[in-house]
């Protein structure tokens, strides 16, 4: 039997941040047995809403399990039909419910109607009228969340029981399983998809948050995972997509106090595109020590987020508004409902889900705890849009920290809308002055100092304000490129950069321009007004612009992420200068050396040699120019790295020698032992005496050392190096001279 229960509200407030609360439209309890609740709301294109949840009898005599139940509602609460699917017997309940694309929905939950007793994960495929037209179970397990992908695909996430692993598994539009994945210990309790595929997030045994992202086209296959535990334990709930980028996560934490008290607050955190921690924000509803959850939170229109749950021991239900930046707007405890008689009839025990809509009202549905003949019924409640204050569409000057000549006139102008269309009066104001009450004004700067010029706009409510600091001096940067100060571009990316500058006296502005490259090391690029460079190398940069006026300066300063899959190579220098009978290795290094996916191809003059390692040796017996090239990949990222030998004949000086045995060319030879752990004894060999530098660089290409520089004879040579300083890892031997560069690795192991 199906009923409902047109119900009055009356709300005990206890936190009022803002005076923006909604009301509630209305109120709705609907009732198929002894204990109903609802766990998802969706609503339709073709309007109202649909909830899923399940139908519990208590007389488990009777009755000992539970039934899966959807309700269809128009906008208006009114029901347009109801549907119990399984039966007692079953122990099947919905937890979350879509509309798929075509017609119909598809309910994701759990199932019991399996011999063994164990729950199976569940899916239900019912028509526009609630007609069920499969059901399928897919293991031991239960589903918290479903979508749909473009191709007519689902995916579901949730948990196994027993052992405890977050699960995906990809069905068609028939409830056949394509694939499935399961990942870490803990189970999802939601998914959002994103540009490569779909995030889930979660927690584990250890109450710790677990995000993971994984690919929908490699069939599950993970493309990060993070955990995070910013308190002392984190349970996840829920997940949505940020209005700017990342991910908005709300659930539960625990904090325990000096006193050993244990608070469970409602618990919602940021999470990037790659998985970081953002941030992580806590709310106590009701200021007691009590058991406060949030099951559900859903994207605000045009800003902020909206939690509901459990305000305290499952009797109350909370509802928190907070901006995109987790700043609380109201908070809300809904507890109990009356009839028009003003007799007690249910209490509101929590809120499992929620839903926004473009015009800004709130659906929220959850269970209500009868008190008067019935047990618990599922309920619906539907709030009014806020009423939101007005706000700024566009601002000009754009950036509201400015720095402008004495003398200098500035237009200010300002572009406000009210979404409830009330009227927006304007008020500028700078000091103590009033300067305009119209939705632009001029300024003239005619003495050096600080200024605040601000710009309020009301509705007569809300009056929110922007303002600019205005710094007035005698010398400014007017202008620089590029405008924007932190660059992500491609290796061997050139970029000019320009400042301009202008002052009020003399003397004459100079510039400086300086570049800090990934190891901090400067380099002085000119003292021109602009400047060109290329950036070669892997990693963050900083380059700064100077302008000079006397003893004052101004500068800007870039910070150039340079991105490529190949972190160093060598040698290093790309036009070499050896003799016939040369070998030589070159090698690149990847910057992620542990990936599984990495590839190398070499070419000689454009045509491939052997070899698919990192490191190749080349034997140059021939007069002539060459073409070294090493390609490398990983995935869809790939980079070159060229580099030019001139093979040059022995000069005449050198044919007279007696060179018969002996090597033509100057030969690095390994050292011994090497590995070592304290000394090493590197031998090299000299055609002809010769000024040669001995350097050691570690992996990242940076100069540890120079052993020594100095004019040396022909023959055969040895030096000892000494470890003393050095710790463990890689290093590269360096021994150059005039016209070659050789190269040796070296491992030092302590």
């Amino acid at each position: 039997m199906f009923r409902f229960l047109i119900s009055f509200l009356s709300i005990i407030i206890f936190v009022t941040v803002a005076s923006a609360q909604p009301e509630v439209e209305w109120f709705r309890t609907y009732h198929a047995d002894d204990y109903d609740s609802f766990w998802d709301v969706y609503a339709p294109n073709d309007g109202g809403y649909v909830m899923c949840g399940k139908r519990h009898h208590t007389n488990q005599a009777f009755h000992p399990g539970t039934e899966m139940w959807v309700v269809r509602i128009d906008e208006n609460s009114n029901p347009l039909w109801t549907g119990l699917y399984g039966n007692f017997e079953d122990y099947d309940e919905g937890n979350t419910i879509i509309e798929v694309d075509g017609g119909g929905f598809l309910v994701g939950g759990t199932t019991g109607r399996y011999p063994d007793g164990n729950h199976q994960v569940a899916a239900w495929r019912l028509d526009e009228n609630g007609e069920q037209v499969w059901f399928r179970a897919y293991g031991r397990g239960i589903c918290h969340a479903v979508i749909e992908l473009k191709a007519g695909e689902f995916l579901l996430t949730g948990g196994t029981y027993g052992g405890g692993r977050g699960f995906l598994k990809c069905i068609n539009g028939d409830g056949e399983l394509l694939w499935e994945e399961f990942y870490v210990p803990g189970a999802f309790r939601g998914m959002r998809e994103t540009q490569g595929g779909v995030v889930m997030a979660g927690n584990n045994a250890n109450a710790n948050i677990i995000v993971v992202k994984a690919s929908t086209e490699q069939e599950g296959e993970v493309l990060w995972s993070n955990e995070h535990s910013p308190y002392t334990e984190n349970h996840i709930y829920s997940i949505v997509s940020g209005h700017d980028d990342g991910f908005i996560l709300s659930g539960r934490n625990l904090t325990i106090e000096l006193d050993e008290n244990r608070l469970n607050n409602f618990l919602v955190c940021k999470i990037d595109d790659e998985g970081n921690l953002a941030w992580a924000r806590d709310f106590n509803l009701t200021e007691r020590w009590d058991f406060e959850i949030s099951y559900c939170l859903a994207k605000y229109p045009r800003n902020g987020y909206i939690l509901v749950g459990d305000a305290g021991s499952h009797v109350d239900g909370g509802v928190i508004r907070i901006s995109s930046d987790a700043e609380s707007r109201w908070e809300r405890i809904y507890d109990q409902f009356r009839d028009p008689g003003n007799e007690l009839v249910f209490s509101l025990a929590t809120l499992k889900s929620v839903i926004t809509e473009d015009d800004g009202s709130v659906v929220a549905v959850g269970t209500g705890v009868a008190r008067q003949g019935r047990n618990n019924d599922g309920i619906v409640i539907k709030f009014l849009p806020e009423m939101l204050e007005p706000h700024f569409i566009s601002y000009i000057p754009e950036d509201t920290l400015l720095t402008t000549l004495q003398g200098d006139t500035i237009q200010f102008i300002v572009h406000a809308v009210d979404d409830q269309e009330d009227p927006v009066d304007f008020l500028w104001i700078m000091g103590e002055d009033t300067l305009s009450t119209d939705s632009t004004t001029t300024i003239i700067f005619e003495e050096m100092g600080e200024f605040d010029v601000q710009c309020q706009i009301t509705d007569g409510e809300f009056t929110p304000t922007i303002i600019w600091h205005i710094t007035v001096t005698d010398f400014v940067i007017r202008d620089f490129s590029p405008d924007e100060t932190e660059l992500s571009i491609r290796r061997n990316s050139e970029i000019e950069f320009n400042l301009s500058a202008e002052a009020l006296a003399e003397p004459d502005i100079t510039y400086e321009w300086l570049l800090f490259d990934r190891n901090d090391q400067r380099h002085e690029l000119g003292n021109e007004q602009s400047v060109s460079t290329q950036f070669d190398l892997t990693g963050n940069n900083r380059l700064e612009g100077w302008a000079l006026h006397g003893e004052d300066s101004k500068s800007v300063v870039w910070s150039i992420d340079v991105n490529s899959i190949i972190w160093w190579w060598w040698p290093h220098e790309f036009d070499l200068t050896v003799h016939p009978d040369t070998t030589m290795t070159f090698e690149v290094f990847p910057f992620n050396d542990n990936s599984d996916s990495l590839e190398y191809a070499w070419y000689l003059n454009d045509e491939a040699v052997e070899g698919e390692e990192a490191s190749i040796d080349i034997l140059f017996n021939e007069i002539g120019e060459f073409t070294i090239a090493a390609y490398i990949s990983e995935g869809i990222e790939a980079d070159t790295i060229r580099w030019t030998v001139d093979v040059q004949e022995l000069s005449c000086a050198t044919d007279k020698l007696d060179l018969v045995g002996l090597p033509s060319t100057p030969v690095l030879y390994q050292s011994i032992p090497n590995p070592f752990n304290s000394t090493t004894t590197i031998r090299y060999y000299l055609p002809e005496s010769s000024i040669i530098d001995l350097q050691l660089f570690n992996i990242q290409g940076r100069l540890v050392q120079t052993l020594f520089s100095e004019n040396t004879t022909s023959g055969y040579h040895l030096f000892v190096l000494k470890a003393n300083n050095l710790s463990s890892g890689i290093y590269f031997l360096n021994l150059k001279g005039d016209y070659f560069n050789r190269i040796q690795k070296v491992i030092l192991i302590r």
